[in-house]
């Protein structure tokens, strides 16, 4: 199936790359998350919570089962590389399930769940459902497409992984609803005891003989190009930057209830203002910003210091997300205050 893809979409190489450009985790921190924020801050606690916990029970289910990628198995089982790698092929993570597919999966469904509760039990959250349920499920298709025509992963892999992320999405969607506060309250807690639980899996398998590790192994034996392979796609550094993005949230929560009060902190997390044209130049403004962070590469000649660094960047972004759009709010309000007075 996938060499068929590859011989039959020839011609739209840079589509299906852009394609899955746009289901990429990574993707849901740095633009989804911020530019939904901008418009309504408990969706995009959501969604960065949403992707937060895709993103680790996917690495930890990819520790578990270390099923094989196409341009692997190809080379192992052929003794030939029949298959086209492309740069955004060579993952280090295994292949079931897919990552992609389960994080858009993931990020689809919380917008339904949420603006369903926001819109009510109305004629109009029918056809919400029934127009955003299919654009939501064409663009989960063409992920999984792109990632299969990429030779990434295999039918069944992202199958499973959208089955894996409509399930994330439904859970966390139903706590969350049930418990706003655990949004930003617990979510320390929640990053810390996802990083003791994801090294207490990996050394578990480590004992039992199953090296969480020989993935990577795989992807720098059947690569095409060593350029193509990079640190930032090993599961260590998923884990790594889901557990850092909720424990930024919990840290700024922290520090508002600690110096300023809990009633301050409902301000910065659920007060929404809605200056419709603020909160567009906001979400342009800060999702540029953020892109412009990513843009900067850390070093990686130290495995250690590497990961280190990715904690700190993922830790401080959701920080001054909040930061910048709350600012935004205050110098709107106060030239709308002097705008008043004015006339």
């Amino acid at each position: 199936m996938v060499s068929l893809l590859q011989q039959q979409l020839q011609d739209k190489e840079r589509l299906m790359i852009w394609i899955s450009y746009l289901g990429d985790p990574r993707y849901c921190l740095l633009v989804y998350f911020p530019f939904f924020f901008c418009f309504d801050k408990v969706l995009g606690l959501k969604i960065l919570w949403a992707s937060s916990i895709t993103e680790w029970a996917n690495a930890v289910l990819k520790w578990c089962f270390r099923d094989d990628r196409p341009y692997w198995w190809t080379s192992d089982t052929c003794h030939v590389n029949q298959l086209q790698q492309f740069y955004i092929t060579c993952e280090t993570g295994p292949g079931f399930p897919s990552g992609h597919v389960m994080g858009s999966s993931s990020f689809i469904v919380i917008l339904l769940l949420h603006f369903q509760y926001k819109i009510g039990n109305t004629k109009l959250r029918r056809v919400i459902n029934t127009i955003f349920g299919m654009v939501g499920t064409v663009f989960i298709i063409l992920v999984a497409l792109s990632r299969l025509y990429i030779a990434a992963h295999f039918p069944h892999q992202v199958i499973f992984g959208a089955l894996g992320g409509i399930t994330c999405a439904v859970l966390i969607n139903r706590l969350l609803q049930s418990q706003t506060s655990l949004l930003h309250s617990k979510a320390i807690i929640v990053s810390l005891a996802s990083m003791v639980i994801a090294f207490a899996i990996f050394y578990i398998l480590i004992t039992l003989g199953l090296n969480p590790n020989s993935s990577i192994d795989k992807a720098v034996k059947h690569c095409s190009s060593a350029e193509w392979l990079h640190m930032d796609t090993t599961l260590f550094h998923s884990i790594i930057r889901s557990a850092a993005s909720v424990a930024g949230v919990g840290m700024f929560a922290l520090l508002i209830e600690r110096y300023h009060g809990d009633h301050k902190k409902e301000d910065f997390f659920d007060t929404q203002r809605h200056w419709c044209i603020v909160d567009a130049i906001s979400a342009v403004c800060i999702c540029n910003i953020v892109l412009h962070l990513e843009s900067y590469k850390l070093p990686k000649d130290n495995e250690s210091v590497f990961y280190i660094l990715s904690f700190f960047k993922f830790f401080v972004l959701p920080l001054y997300v909040i930061v910048l759009k709350n600012l935004s709010e205050m110098l709107a309000d106060v030239m709308c205050i002097r705008k008043c007075k004015i006339k």
